[in-house]
């Protein structure tokens, strides 16, 4: 695997264009297939493969070379700035997200033949479906990108992740009409208890589920970053981050979501006022008080908590602005008030395995 890797590396590195263009390719059709034998319940036999060469065709011609571009584009020309991956992803998502999505939504009909009034009723009618699912993932998947992943790999991280945005492409009602039956049969009734627990008993819950996802977090820390098998992870570490949520985070975000919601009860751009509210007052308060506890719980001195403290909270805080003002825009935006803490916590088990890692 180390081998094909290093491989893969000096291939983009010596041929940026041609890598991306087929890593971009061959993801898309394989991205159709498995729409086409998983969703849509074919045999590989029974497969349309008029249609897969579609997909790929789409990748190698026009999305894998615009990519290429695109994505060296941004990097020179945001070099320097402050907040670059912040401001690459939001003009990634402004420019070049409407753009793909626009050209393989006409592309596909005219390909198999539909003339252009056939064409433009259907991109009439996926085109607010296929965005809406855009935005609610992409965008923090491409901070990640940016934030994380160096320029040559950009491409590559995107289409692994990219597949089964191909494969949400494969057939849009289908995947609808069946991811809606699943989560309904699978979720419904645990969807409906956790609500009537939330609404019965909101500190409960809140604290409950902050706790339990802290905890989950150092235990993925433990488990992938730092490669510890389940019988040598420390359990101490894990409980002190569950306890930190079950007594202080939880309870805490239970009475500032709901106190923010008042506060800002009728005012315009309410969203955006509770975001910043809470990114400036809220995001610095749990992040130091975390910081602070978990080597003051672990037997250090004040001297070595104060020292760890300067060492890692710039780290998490830069980190925090990078990846949660966005988190809580959605979250204050489209989440009902007593499912928020339930959508942050969501997002807080892969925020909670980074601050393990970085405090461990």
């Amino acid at each position: 695997m180390a081998s094909i890797l290093r491989g893969y590396n000096q291939f983009v590195l010596r041929y940026p264009l041609v890598a991306m263009s087929l890593t971009t390719g061959t993801t898309m059709g394989l991205g159709n297939v498995i729409s086409q034998t998983v969703i849509e319940k074919r045999s590989l036999s029974t497969v349309d493969w008029s249609r897969v060469t579609r997909f790929a065709a789409f990748g190698y011609l026009f999305s894998g070379p615009f990519l290429r571009y695109w994505y060296y584009g941004l990097d020179k020309y945001f070099a320097g700035a402050k907040l670059k991956p912040v401001k690459m992803m939001i003009i990634d998502q402004i420019i070049a997200a409407p753009l793909l999505n626009s050209v393989i939504l006409l592309y596909l009909p005219l390909s198999s033949g539909k003339s252009m009034d056939e064409s433009k009723k259907r991109f009439s009618e996926d085109f607010p479906t296929v965005m809406k699912g855009n935005y609610s993932a992409w965008p923090a998947i491409q901070l990640t990108n940016f934030y994380f992943v160096p320029i040559q790999h950009r491409v590559l991280f995107v289409n692994v992740l990219a597949m089964a945005f191909s494969t949400f492409f494969g057939d849009i009602y289908a995947k609808l009409k069946l991811l809606l039956r699943v989560v309904l049969s699978v979720f419904a009734g645990t969807l409906k208890k956790y609500n009537n627990f939330v609404l019965h008993y909101p500190l409960l819950s809140m604290a409950l589920t902050t706790g339990t996802t802290m905890g989950l977090g150092s235990i993925i820390s433990q488990t992938i970053i730092e490669q510890r098998g389940l019988l040598d992870l420390d359990w101490d570490r894990i409980f002190r981050f569950a306890a930190f949520g079950y007594i202080f985070s939880g309870p805490f975000v239970r009475y500032w979501y709901y106190a923010l919601e008042k506060v800002f009860s009728n005012t315009r751009l309410k969203p955006i006022k509770m975001m910043f509210a809470d990114q400036t007052i809220a995001a610095p308060l749990l992040n130091a008080a975390m910081i602070a506890y978990l080597p003051l719980v672990n037997g250090k001195s004040f001297d070595e908590i104060k020292l760890r403290f300067l060492l890692d909270f710039p780290t998490v805080m830069k980190a925090n602005y990078a990846v949660w003002p966005l988190i809580q825009l959605t979250n204050f935006y489209f989440i009902p008030v007593h499912h928020r803490v339930l959508y942050a916590n969501m997002c807080a088990i892969i925020w909670s395995t980074f601050v393990a890692f970085v405090t461990k």
